[in-house]
């Protein structure tokens, strides 16, 4: 958690508080290929937390991008990681209660902005 993180963090908070006024979804993107939940997203969270309340939880979504559909992704994931979307969704909701304090269970939603035309197969 840099200076910069906290600087930029502060510089949402205000345009919140004099522009938007309220937040309908705070979605939280961690890329899918090499999630990580180390200090600094907890102390970024938690700062989040300390200006907006234990509210915010219930209007936040977790994404994770990049999180690979096709069916040699999916097999990879299982074989090398163990690892599909409820298991992940679960984890991470783990990390949440046990690191920040978070009572709720986040959404999760995994989402990959690249269409693959051919699948490794062909």
């Amino acid at each position: 958690f840099s200076d910069r993180d906290y600087a930029h963090t502060m510089e949402i908070v205000n345009v919140v508080r004099k522009d938007i006024k309220a937040i309908n979804v705070f979605l939280l993107l961690f890329s899918g290929s090499k999630p990580r939940f180390h200090r600094p997203v907890v102390e970024l969270l938690k700062l989040y937390q300390s200006i907006f309340y234990n509210e915010i939880w219930k209007n936040t979504i977790t994404e994770f991008t990049f999180w690979k559909h096709d069916e040699d992704s999916v097999e990879e994931r299982m074989e090398e990681q163990e690892m599909d979307e409820e298991r992940k969704h679960k984890e991470w909701n783990v990390h949440y209660k046990e690191k920040v304090g978070i009572k709720i269970e986040i959404p999760s939603i995994f989402i990959d902005p690249v269409f693959p035309i051919f699948s490794k197969k062909e």
